[in-house]
Parts: C-alpha cells; sequence; structure tokens
C-alpha cells in the first residue's frame, strides 16, 4: 500500500473516531431532553421560583402533602399487603 494512502486511510479513521455512533447521540440528546421535563415539571410546582421560596419563609416540603382536587368520599380504608399472596387478578372470581 502506498504510503499516501496510508495517511489518507489514517486521517479518515481518527476521524471517524471522533464522530458519536447512534447510541451516544441518543443517550446525549434524551438525556437532555430528560432534564427539560423535569424542568417543566418542577415550574409547573412552583419549585422551581426563587419568590415563592422566599415569600413563605421556610423551606417548601416537595413531599408535603397536597389538597384534593376533588372531596373524599371513604370514610375509611382497609389495606391488604399479603407478601407473597395471589394477585387480584388470580382473585378475581368469573362468572360466565
Amino acid at each position: 500500500m502506498p504510503a499516501h494512502s496510508r495517511q489518507k486511510a489514517h486521517h479518515l479513521s481518527s476521524h471517524a473516531a471522533n464522530l458519536w455512533n447512534r447510541r451516544q447521540m441518543l443517550a446525549r440528546a434524551g438525556g437532555g431532553l430528560g432534564l427539560l421535563g423535569l424542568a417543566s415539571l418542577l415550574n409547573d410546582d412552583g419549585l422551581l421560583s426563587t419568590a415563592r421560596a422566599e415569600s413563605a419563609g421556610a423551606a417548601l416540603n416537595p413531599l408535603a402533602p397536597k389538597e384534593a382536587h376533588f372531596p373524599a368520599k371513604a370514610k375509611s380504608v382497609i389495606w391488604l399487603f399479603i407478601n407473597g399472596g395471589p394477585s387480584h387478578v388470580d382473585t378475581w372470581d368469573y362468572k360466565p
């Protein structure tokens, strides 16, 4: 192989090594879009605004319960957690 073609092949291979492949491009673009979505959600909840935090005088707790959209009708709840038990689909009694 002539020296000129070897230099050209080396130049092309080093240039191709600097390019992103499809997986790298999608990972970087997806991370950016995910951060934009997170910023939008935090802005909708008012967690990004500094004026609200300053007016409240204290740090807001993002895990604090929020007001319900509709008034609650249930007075009590029976919560069953059966570790290793059958799923709700398996206990459904189908009667044709």
